[in-house]
């Protein structure tokens, strides 16, 4: 409880100052020591979403996507169960927390959500 609550004070805030970069940003290109030969760093290309169905690496990362949801989701569904054993307590404080854990998901996605949504406003 104490580590979730410090990853609270400490993330949200820290997750609150994240900016888009402005329009037209390109990166510097890195600084070359010498003697060394500059590395030619391939343009990335844009590619119309039918394309991007084509490549193997789209597919590659949906199954790693689709593997770490699935496991988020198996904990998130067990999380207290897996409390109440640890703690030993009864059926009812773990409903209980269930139930504010699910309120607490609730309340923090729509707060991050509005923080997001205020950030593209200006």
């Amino acid at each position: 409880m104490v580590l979730g609550v410090g990853v609270l004070i400490i993330a949200v805030p820290l997750a609150a100052t994240i900016n888009n970069p402005p329009a037209g940003y390109q990166p510097q290109e890195p600084k070359v020591k010498e003697g060394q030969t500059p590395v030619q760093v391939k343009k990335a290309a844009d590619m119309s979403w039918k394309a991007m169905l084509k490549t193997p690496q789209f597919y590659s990362l949906w199954v790693m996507y689709a593997f770490a949801a699935a496991a988020g989701l198996m904990i998130i569904g067990n999380i207290t169960n897996i409390a109440s054993v640890q703690a030993n307590l009864p059926n009812a404080v773990t409903w209980l927390l269930y139930l504010l854990s699910s309120i607490l998901a609730v309340v923090l996605l729509r707060v991050s959500c509005l923080i997001r949504s205020a950030a593209y406003v200006h």
